[in-house]
């Protein structure tokens, strides 16, 4: 009886979710993917109200950083040298691959041309968003990669998390609070890498990993939830004096940090949500589909929500709504198809 007790008793307490944590099965953090789908599509969709929800959806992109810094992180900084190489593997091809879709669909759709200049090839590799916007999302993505392989390479570890300050702090002046340096230019936006933009998210999911057991040692769920409310109060406070000054941009801004530290730790405290009924669907869309829907987005946009709206003008205020379902949808037919090819090349090479 007593065994059993201290069984029962082990099941219901929070060690069990660190346990789980541990083994890196955080099914709450494919869920806050799914949102960070959602709110990228809020940035670029239209949304009846969506305004009200401005301070939060813009964490859309960061969420995917963060949530990609949490499970790069290892003790063994052979596995991390391992994970950049195959990372950066697979962000040259999505890039490649993805910069020739969009290329030959804008050009058929918008008549676009890509600038064969020095300075357009210079920014193509570097920030990679002149063929279409969104990919600077991978483009950054690699260079984050890069540097922390770099950083790990010359035994350089020690240096992350002070760059990541710099780099967060030059986004800040390049970004959400250039007002307050007029005498700067921007161009040095397209002189180096585009890591700004997530390097400094991406660590920190990194450094939340590093130090997630004394980081949730201080904290409790109560504790948790009281901190998520006072960051998003601290968003929409940033974000109102900004609106109101005229020089809100819809770039990071400071308590967007706050607001993205805070929903990691809950996902770490709430790591089993998402492991079974509802939230399960957001879990699977998290964990096979979100990608798709970041990297697919417009192609689905001009291809089927265009005409749909079309036939349909009613949908023009939902956009945001619509698109995600399509684009649901697209991904789960990709996804098979791509399943489908992988067992026809596997049985090819087999027969050979």
């Amino acid at each position: 009886m007593e065994t059993r007790n201290k069984l029962k008793h082990i099941c219901q307490s929070s060690d069990l979710n660190r346990v789980i944590v541990e083994k890196g099965e955080v099914s709450s953090l494919y869920v806050l993917k799914t949102f960070g789908a959602i709110f990228v599509l809020l940035i670029h969709f239209a949304l009846i109200y969506r305004q009200y929800l401005e301070p939060i959806y813009r964490l859309g992109v960061p969420i995917f950083f963060a949530i990609g810094g949490y499970f790069y992180y290892s003790k063994d900084v052979s596995k991390i040298k391992e994970r950049s190489l195959k990372s950066l593997r697979k962000m040259m091809k999505l890039i490649l691959f993805l910069n020739l879709v969009y290329a030959v669909l804008n050009y058929f759709m918008i008549d676009w041309k890509f600038n064969f200049t020095f300075e357009g090839i210079v920014r193509w590799i570097t920030c990679g968003d002149n063929v279409s916007g969104h990919l600077w999302f991978l483009t950054s993505y690699a260079w984050t990669i890069v540097f922390l392989w770099l950083l790990h390479i010359f035994h350089l570890r020690k240096l992350i998390y002070p760059l990541a300050i710099l780099l967060a702090i030059f986004g800040f002046v390049g970004g959400q609070y250039a007002f307050l340096f007029p005498s700067l230019s921007s161009d040095y936006n397209y002189l180096i890498p585009n890591v700004m933009g997530g390097y400094s998210f991406f660590v920190l999911g990194f450094w939340m990993k590093e130090y997630e057991t004394f980081i949730m040692s201080k904290l409790n769920k109560k504790n948790t939830l009281i901190l998520l409310g006072i960051a998003i109060v601290m968003c929409y406070i940033e974000h109102r004096i900004l609106t109101l000054l005229g020089h809100y941009s819809g770039n990071t801004m400071i308590s967007s940090y706050f607001l993205m530290t805070i929903s990691i730790l809950l996902c770490l405290e709430y790591c089993d949500v998402g492991s079974k009924g509802v939230m399960s669907y957001f879990r699977c869309i998290g964990k096979y589909h979100s990608g798709n829907i970041y990297y697919w987005q417009f192609v689905v946009s001009l291809l089927l929500l265009n005409p749909l709206l079309s036939i349909c003008p009613f949908f023009k205020n939902y956009c945001a709504v619509v698109i995600f379902f399509l684009l649901c949808l697209f991904s789960i037919a990709l996804n098979f198809i791509q399943t489908k090819v992988g067992i026809l090349l596997n049985l090819f090479k087999c027969s050979r």
